[in-house]
């Protein structure tokens, strides 16, 4: 499967990174991360 059903599946079942509730989005993180690069 895709990777978005594969996120939805494991998100559904709290699996993996989603079994934590306050555990941002990987993708979120990884902006973050960008932005703070950029600005430096």
């Amino acid at each position: 499967p895709g990777y978005r059903v594969a996120e939805e599946t494991a998100r559904a079942a709290r699996a993996g990174l989603w079994a934590y509730s306050d555990m941002p989005h990987p993708i979120s993180v990884l902006m973050q991360q960008q932005q703070a690069q950029q600005g430096q």
